[in-house]
C-alpha cells in the first residue's frame, strides 16, 4: 500500500488535505504544492512510476543544459483485460533520448498534425515530468484562468508544450498506465 511505500522511499510523500478537494486540478496543484524535488511527474495509485526516471532526467539535463520537460512512451495495460487470457504488449527496448522542436509539438498538439485521429502529446506533467519552474508556471496560468475540470493531463500537456522552451523525449517506457 502507499503508507508503506512511503516508508520506504522518501521520495514518496501522502498529503492528506485539511479541505475536501473539488476536483483533479485542485488535488494535482496540492500535489505540485507539497512536492520539493527538481522534477514533478503525476500517475496514479494504480500506475507504475519508474524511479530512475528523475536518474534520466538529470543524465538529459547534463547532456542538453536546461530541459524543461521530458516524456516517453508509457505503456497502457488494459485493467478491464480477461483474467488468464494470454496477450502481447509491444515495449520499445531503444533508450535513445532525442531533443524536439517546440514549433514541431506545437503543431502535432493543436493542429493534430502527423496524427490518425487524435492528437500526440508526450509532455505535461501526467506520465512524463517536468521540471520544478515550469510546473509553477503553468499552476500559476490554470489558476489565474479558474478552469476546473475532470481532465487536468490535457490542460498541462496544453500549457507545457505553451509555456516550456526545451523537450526531450525518451523512446524507453518510464512508467505504465493501469
Amino acid at each position: 500500500d502507499l503508507a508503506s511505500l512511503a516508508e520506504l522511499d522518501k521520495r514518496v510523500r501522502i498529503i492528506l488535505p485539511s479541505t475536501p478537494i473539488a476536483s483533479a486540478v485542485s488535488l494535482w496543484a496540492a500535489g505540485i504544492e507539497a512536492a520539493k524535488a527538481p522534477w514533478i511527474s503525476v500517475v496514479r495509485p494504480d500506475d507504475i512510476f519508474e524511479p530512475e526516471a528523475l536518474a534520466v532526467a538529470e543524465f538529459v539535463k547534463g547532456k542538453l543544459g536546461t530541459v524543461d520537460s521530458i516524456g516517453w512512451n508509457a505503456l497502457q495495460i488494459n485493467p478491464g483485460a480477461e483474467p488468464g487470457k494470454r496477450s502481447y504488449v509491444a515495449i520499445p527496448t531503444k533508450h535513445d533520448i532525442v531533443e524536439l522542436n517546440k514549433t514541431e509539438m506545437l503543431k502535432s498538439f493543436y493542429l493534430w498534425e502527423g496524427s490518425a485521429n487524435v492528437p500526440k502529446m508526450p509532455f505535461g506533467i501526467y506520465h512524463a515530468i517536468i521540471s520544478r519552474e515550469l510546473a509553477e508556471t503553468v499552476l500559476g496560468s490554470i489558476r489565474i484562468a479558474g478552469r476546473e475540470h475532470a481532465l487536468p493531463q490535457w490542460e498541462w500537456a496544453a500549457r507545457t508544450v505553451l509555456m516550456g522552451e526545451k523537450f526531450a523525449f525518451c523512446s524507453r517506457p518510464l512508467s505504465v498506465i493501469n
